[in-house]
C-alpha cells in the first residue's frame, strides 16, 4: 500500500508542478515533496532505490527525485537529455543534437550517455549515427535506438562494452518508424517498439 501512495505522489509531481504531501497514513504526513520547475519528457523510477528520474531538456540536465526526502540531485550536460532508460545498475540517456525533423537530409548524429546511479556520477558519453529517440538496453549490454527525425529509418544497435555499432535492422532492409518507443520484457529480454503517432508498429528480437 504504501508504494502505491508513492506512485501516485511521483505522477502528482510531475504532472501538477505543486507541492505535495504525503498522502498514506502509515507515513510523515509533514513531508513534502519538492515541486518541478520544468516539464519532464520522460520519467523512470529506480527499481531499488526511492528515486525517479527525470529529463529537463529546458536546462539540459537530467534530475533525480528522492520522493521520500524530496530532494533533488542534478547532471548537467551540453546537449539536451530526451529519453531514459534503466538497465544492469546504469542509466542511460539520449542526447540530442538537433531537433527532430520530419525531413532531414543532412548526416545525423547524436550521444547516449550513462550514469551511475549510486554515485550520480556520468561514467561514459559516446557518439551514435542517428538522431536518437526511444532506447533500451537488454541484459547482455546491447543497446538499441530508435530514430527521431525522417519518419522511417532503421534501429541501430551499439555495444555497452565497446561503444561501437554492431548490428542495424538496415542489415535485413527493416525500416521502423520514426518516434517509436523502444521497451524490452523484463522476463524474456524481448524488445518491443510502439509508435508515437498514426503509424505504429511493433518489433520483436
Amino acid at each position: 500500500m504504501k508504494l502505491f501512495f508513492h506512485v501516485l505522489l511521483i505522477l502528482l509531481l510531475i504532472f501538477t508542478n505543486t507541492p505535495v504531501k504525503a498522502a498514506d497514513t502509515g507515513s510523515d504526513t509533514s513531508k513534502i515533496i519538492l515541486s518541478l520547475d520544468f516539464a519532464p519528457s520522460d520519467a523512470l523510477m529506480d527499481p531499488t532505490l526511492p528515486v525517479i528520474y527525470l529529463t529537463d531538456g529546458s536546462h539540459n540536465r537530467v534530475v533525480a527525485v528522492n520522493y521520500e526526502t524530496g530532494t533533488q540531485s542534478m547532471l548537467a550536460f551540453n546537449l539536451r537529455p530526451e529519453h531514459l532508460t534503466y538497465a544492469n545498475g546504469e542509466l542511460f540517456v539520449t542526447l540530442l543534437k538537433t531537433p527532430h525533423q520530419y525531413y532531414n537530409p543532412a548526416t545525423l548524429s547524436g550521444e547516449i550517455a550513462i550514469i551511475n546511479p549510486k554515485t550520480w556520477t556520468v561514467t561514459d558519453q559516446f557518439t551514435v549515427a542517428t538522431d536518437p529517440y526511444s532506447i533500451a538496453v537488454d541484459r547482455q549490454g546491447f543497446i538499441y535506438i530508435t530514430p527521431g527525425s525522417n519518419q522511417w529509418g532503421y534501429m541501430l544497435v551499439y555495444s555497452r562494452a565497446s561503444k561501437a555499432l554492431v548490428g542495424s535492422t538496415n542489415n535485413s532492409n527493416a525500416h521502423i518508424r520514426a518516434w517509436s518507443l523502444a521497451m524490452l520484457q523484463p522476463e524474456t529480454d524481448k524488445l518491443y517498439t510502439v509508435g508515437t503517432e498514426m503509424v505504429s508498429s511493433l518489433c520483436r528480437t
